[in-house]
């Protein structure tokens, strides 16, 4: 998993790319706890992100509990499979999710 961090106004956007399994989930919660503070909305681009795991599932929650209080949360561009998890597990009832 690669994670290109950006501040824009406020809004801190990921750009997550590559797997998103149970070993790299700890690498972006490292990034969530530094970044977050300091954010007043979340974006997540997983446009070139290929799987995601149920670690990298727990770490979206983490991300969405910890932001909408704040601005909120975003998860733009999922490819389909990425998609048909977050669709099957029901997250994407819970999140916002932005298509192309």
């Amino acid at each position: 998993m690669t994670a290109i961090e950006s501040m824009e106004n406020g809004v801190l956007i990921l750009d997550v790319s590559g797997q998103l399994n149970a070993v790299t989930s700890l690498e972006l919660h490292s990034i969530l706890e530094e970044r977050m503070p300091e954010a007043d909305k979340l974006i997540f681009e997983f446009k070139d992100l290929s799987y995601i795991s149920s670690g990298g599932l727990r770490e979206l929650l983490y991300a969405y509990e910890a932001m909408n209080p704040k601005g909120g949360m975003l998860i733009r561009h999922a490819n389909p499979e990425v998609r048909e998890v977050l669709d099957v597990t029901g997250f994407s009832t819970i999140f916002e999710i932005e298509e192309e």
